[in-house]
């Protein structure tokens, strides 16, 4: 079975840059509610990487293929950059790639041994990285969930507006 550890998430950096243009969408212009609308924003953001199959958070991950292929399927999208070593050790960053966004792959084509060790840094650093879909669709989540705070029922704490469905299920990557 393929290994993928997650070794680190920054669940901290993006809902605080985020938080002064998620105040003035909710229009809220007091501080009180800072660290409630920073969760909103954890929430939003966690919520969206469920639904899409997509890093937003800033993850490094240890990926270790147990199989041999000309192109191996990224565990985690979107990579920012990896490091890779062989079997024995030595650092092969420089002999591979990431194609198409989805693949890593040999940059002459010949196979991908198993037994990789790959580390991959995915998501976002800052928020002047990410790209203008999840920052909406954050915002949108994030002011429905501060606004709607109060006690419901147990139906209702599943239930997900339609419109954030719709949001959420446009940017969902298949992966196989």
């Amino acid at each position: 079975m393929e290994t993928v550890e997650i070794i680190s998430i920054d669940r901290a950096t993006l809902p605080g840059e985020l938080l002064p243009i998620a105040k003035t969408h909710m229009r809220v212009s007091y501080n009180d509610d800072d660290a409630y609308i920073q969760l909103c924003l954890q929430r939003a953001i966690d919520l969206f990487e469920r639904h899409s199959g997509r890093c937003v958070f800033e993850t490094v991950a240890f990926w270790e293929p147990v199989r041999s292929a000309q192109r191996l399927l990224l565990p985690l999208i979107p990579v920012q950059s990896f490091t890779a070593a062989d079997a024995t050790g030595n650092d092969v960053t420089n002999e591979y790639e990431i194609k198409g966004g989805d693949y890593f792959q040999r940059k002459d084509g010949a196979p991908v041994p198993a037994g990789m060790m790959i580390t991959l840094t995915c998501g976002f650093a800052a928020m002047a990285d990410l790209p203008p879909s999840p920052v909406d669709i954050t915002l949108r989540v994030s002011a429905y969930f501060y606004e709607n705070r109060e006690s419901v029922t147990s139906y209702g704490l599943e239930q997900v507006p339609q419109w954030m469905n719709d949001l959420l299920l446009g940017n969902w990557v298949p992966r196989a």
